[in-house]
């Protein structure tokens, strides 16, 4: 088998060899070693064009999958799922994550969340949410929310959820049920 040069084509990297006349491109996802596609050529730019065109459209196909919320396409479950496998989340990020996708519908609150985390201030809610949406965001390798949710919060928290129905004049944080089939 003979190794030839490796290829990064958006968030894929793709992986070129050949066996005797056969030249055979496999794409993977970035942080992951299951492939995604594979395609054959007689000739290592035939393999990776083709292979290419395949990711295109797969890319595509997930694209119009997605439920939309005004412009923002929300990640289908599947999606989701393999960006939280990339994901090395802090242990108390976890639990927040757990517990935020256990609430369901009815959503939680910063303050609640934070307290499920062992945050002292929700402050290192949105923190982390931002910092795990934009590693969401990478792995999908789709661009964020162009507006934040509400005043003052980071615009990758849309990523995460939407702003339910406030609590107690409190903001309230629901978690998207694609991703909820994922956390829990």
């Amino acid at each position: 088998m003979n190794q030839h040069d490796d290829v990064q084509y958006g968030r894929y990297f793709i992986r070129v060899s050949s066996i005797s006349d056969l030249v055979r491109a496999t794409a993977f996802i970035d942080g992951d070693d299951a492939p995604v596609a594979q395609a054959e050529g007689d000739t290592a730019d035939g393999a990776v064009d083709t292979l290419c065109e395949m990711l295109d459209r797969r890319d595509g196909d997930r694209e119009a999958a997605r439920r939309r919320i005004g412009k923002f396409a929300v990640p289908t479950s599947k999606e989701y799922g393999e960006a939280w496998a990339t994901l090395d989340l802090a242990p108390k990020l976890h639990a927040m994550a757990l517990v935020h996708a256990a609430a369901g519908d009815a959503g939680l609150t910063v303050a609640e969340l934070a307290a499920a985390a062992g945050y002292p201030t929700p402050a290192g809610v949105n923190l982390q949410y931002g910092m795990m949406a934009r590693e969401i965001a990478d792995a999908l390798d789709m661009d964020l929310p162009k507006k934040p949710a509400y005043k003052g919060a980071d615009a990758a928290l849309g990523l995460i959820g939407w702003p339910g129905e406030p609590r107690e004049d409190a903001l309230v944080w629901v978690m998207h049920p694609e991703l909820r089939k994922v956390v829990l």
